[in-house]
């Protein structure tokens, strides 16, 4: 498996420092080689950073000079896809994952590594209103934010978590590397 971590070397870093910065745009320092270009691009975006050819910039959703300088200060950054082995379930993937597990409006549901939401937002439109019949554990911060109006948060880690079995199905899309995959289906049925 690659790495989860990625460098920033010196000639990035070197750009970043001559970026500017105004509000949620930073805009590079001139035109950069191609390989300097997709090395700090790769940067920007994990920092969550997206080119915007109308605006020349890259975009964020706020201010990124707290998160660039942290970056700085660390000298890398964590792929968060590789890290936490964090692929979305597509909508209509979940939709038929949801269909084929047979959730219905009375159903005490787990969601155990509930990403972006993509399995919640597909259940039955009985478990978004009246009780949040849907529980789901994840582990990222940002995404926790995401889902929490969906469903009611009851851990981070799932292979920490010990419910018993109180559930009527868990519907899931764990993570696969390194054997994750057996882990999770083994604490599901435990």
């Amino acid at each position: 498996m690659a790495s989860s971590t990625v460098s920033i070397t010196p000639e990035v870093e070197g750009v970043l420092r001559a970026s500017v910065i105004e509000q949620n745009r930073l805009t590079l320092p001139g035109t950069l080689d191609r390989r300097l270009y997709m090395a700090t691009n790769k940067v920007l975006e994990l920092l969550g950073g997206k080119w915007n050819r109308r605006e020349k910039a890259h975009v964020f959703e706020d201010d990124p000079g707290f998160r660039i300088q942290e970056a700085l200060d660390a000298g890398e950054l964590v792929d968060p896809v590789k890290f936490y082995q964090f692929y979305p379930t597509p909508s209509d993937v979940a939709v038929r994952l949801v269909f084929l597990a047979g959730v219905a409006d009375d159903h005490r549901v787990l969601e155990p590594s509930a990403g972006n939401g993509s399995i919640i937002k597909a259940m039955p439109y009985g478990f978004k209103v009246d009780g949040l019949k849907v529980d789901a554990c994840e582990i990222q911060d940002s995404l926790r934010e995401e889902i929490a109006p969906l469903c009611n948060l009851v851990g981070t880690d799932f292979l920490a978590y010990e419910p018993g079995p109180i559930y009527d199905r868990i519907v899931a899309n764990p993570p696969f590397t390194k054997g994750q995959s057996v882990k999770h289906a083994n604490h599901m049925l435990d």
